[in-house]
């Protein structure tokens, strides 16, 4: 008697087990599974401006004929010829306003300027025979470009 009483148990748990699964929405195995993976997320975009870039990079040296494009961080010595009427460059600080630059001409004369620029911004200044333009001026950095007026 306790085994058909056991087999009764097992009858009913597995009809009640079928009775379950009968509810649940049918599949269709036609229609293709969606996949739950994540849908691309957008690239953070920049905050604030950002500085162009420099065509010589950071490669001081490429200024020495009195003619390049160079991103910087002060202080920094830029080595020039002397036939610019120049003996030292020198960017002694970037600020938020422009960049401040010190030397000396081919003549002892002491030189100070500062280009001004807003951040991203451009601004240009001239001694002797060489414009400085800062190209942007954004965090402590800078893209100097000079050239021959």
């Amino acid at each position: 008697m306790r085994t058909a009483a056991l087999a009764g148990l097992v009858a009913a748990t597995l009809v009640l087990g079928g009775c379950g699964a009968d509810r649940a929405a049918p599949r269709d195995s036609a229609r293709p599974s969606r996949s739950a993976s994540p849908s691309p997320s957008p690239s953070p975009s920049a905050t604030g401006p950002t500085l162009p870039p420099a065509a010589d990079g950071s490669d001081i040296a490429a200024c020495y004929d009195g003619d390049c494009e160079v991103r910087v961080r002060a202080p920094l010595k830029i080595p020039v010829s002397p036939s610019t009427g120049i003996a030292t460059l020198t960017v002694t600080s970037i600020t938020a306003e422009g960049v401040n630059v010190s030397g000396v001409l081919t003549d002892g004369t002491n030189l100070e300027i500062t280009v001004y620029a807003d951040p991203g911004g451009l601004a240009t200044g001239t001694v002797n025979t060489v414009q400085i333009s800062a190209l942007g001026v954004v965090d402590g950095e800078a893209v100097l470009h000079l050239s021959h007026t």
